[in-house]
């Protein structure tokens, strides 16, 4: 072999190299497009707010319920009648 056809041979391997890489980059751009179009959202950003919500009340409500219950040993229900709140906020403000 002589000293032109080894450095033919090395460019001709380097260029392959170059190509593999730079399919490998265009393949992984064209996926990376992919995924993000194919992203569909089962359920909107509205809804998952509501839900959030009605968790946050729900829970709010079921441990005021149970707090009445367990600590204060009274009618759990009581606790979402005006006149529970009116007692506590005079026994609050010293009334």
């Amino acid at each position: 072999m002589t000293y032109n056809e080894e450095t033919t041979q090395s460019q001709s391997r380097q260029e392959r190299r170059q190509e593999k890489e730079q399919e490998g980059k265009d393949s992984t751009a064209a996926s990376k497009k992919e995924r993000r179009r194919e992203r569909i959202r089962m359920v909107p950003i509205w809804a998952r707010l509501l839900i959030v919500l009605a968790v946050f009340v729900l829970s709010l409500l079921a441990g005021l319920v149970t707090g009445y219950t367990i600590v204060g040993e009274g009618n759990g229900l009581d606790v979402l009648k005006w006149g529970s709140w009116e007692r506590l906020l005079e026994f609050i403000r010293g009334n």
